[in-house]
């Protein structure tokens, strides 16, 4: 059987990395580390495969090991403690695993922890995509959470929007959501904003104070011209997931007043159809609100990790989704 850390030098305690008797940071949680037939151990980490022979000095071993990503360094032994107390707890310990795959040492991961448990997120629209990333958000570890919606759940909501009950219909989204929520994180802290949101001064209001805001509301058309100028003058990091006139599922994110393009430009004022139905379409929600709640927390973290402007235009045209490849061989799965 392999070691758990195949050194010469360093040896592994509860997560913690000790050189000489003093830790000096933690075992990357995806580690992998096996024997090669030559007789060599090697640990592979998100930045590769450290070899790891008999005859290395205890530089070599640390260098390898922080090449791979697979000894994640701390400043001090108490922020490697820190660390793998934060992965041994079940509130938090998949959320640090994944940040350190992200983070390159523990006083990082540890600061990035800290910023999502304080965090203050908004979160306007509470259905098929605002539902589902609100409870990915408290998952993740966000402890104040906002929602606004003005709807209530109906027997239609239920194909696509996954946490209400029929038992449910005609109660208020953001009632049922909170209640979800403090279910399975009693420690969130939530608030919620029963109005629908039309003009600058109710979401200048709401932005206030946030370090975030997710954006999912169709109605009214043309609210992301309001949001528009908002954005200009908000520090909160905003992410904008919707449904475009034109069927495709949008998502964009910043901090810049272009973050979201209006629909129409132009005096043109547009509203639904009669009997209008949004293609609000279940695995599509699913795949904006995934992408929307990494992308909300890395904005969080962004100053941690590799800040950036992004853009993602998801196409409904595009169904069902591709798949690399036909044959295994002919396509085999990299990293």
């Amino acid at each position: 059987m392999v070691q758990v850390l195949p050194t010469r030098h360093l040896t592994v305690w509860r997560h913690c990395v000790a050189a000489q008797g003093k830790v000096v940071g933690l075992l990357n949680p995806a580690t992998v580390v096996g024997q090669g037939t030559d007789g060599i151990f090697s640990a592979a980490g998100p930045g590769g495969t450290a070899a790891l022979n008999g005859s290395l000095s205890l530089h070599e071993e640390i260098g390898r090991l922080v090449s791979a990503r697979v000894l994640l360094l701390s400043e001090t032994p108490e922020a490697a403690h820190t660390l793998a107390a934060h992965l041994d707890s079940a509130r938090t310990s998949r959320t640090a695993a994944y940040l350190c795959c992200l983070l390159s040492s523990c006083d990082l991961v540890n600061q990035a922890l800290d910023t999502i448990a304080q965090a203050r997120v908004l979160i306007v629209g509470c259905g098929g995509i605002g539902a589902t990333a609100a409870v990915a958000l408290g998952g993740v570890g966000v402890r104040s959470l906002h929602l606004c919606d003005p709807d209530l759940v109906e027997i239609s909501n239920l194909n696509r929007q996954l946490f209400w009950r029929r038992a449910d219909e005609g109660r208020l989204k953001v009632e049922v959501l909170g209640e979800v929520i403090a279910d399975r994180f009693p420690d969130v802290k939530i608030d919620t904003c029963r109005e629908r949101l039309d003009t600058i001064a109710q979401l200048g209001e709401l932005i206030a104070g946030k370090d975030a805001m997710l954006f999912t509301a169709d109605e009214p058309l043309g609210i992301d011209k309001v949001l528009r100028d908002r954005a200009g003058r908000s520090s909160a990091f905003m992410v904008f997931a919707g449904y475009t006139l034109r069927g495709e599922g949008v998502l964009r994110w910043g901090r810049q007043a272009d973050v979201y393009t209006a629909r129409t430009e132009g005096p043109t004022h547009w509203t639904k159809a009669p009997n209008g139905i949004a293609p609000s379409y279940g695995p599509l929600n699913l795949e904006l609100a995934g992408q929307a709640t990494a992308l909300l927390v890395n904005g969080l973290i962004g100053d941690l990790a590799e800040p950036g402007w992004h853009k993602q235009v998801f196409d409904s045209d595009a169904f069902p989704r591709r798949v690399w490849g036909t044959h295994v061989d002919e396509h085999p799965i990299v990293s």
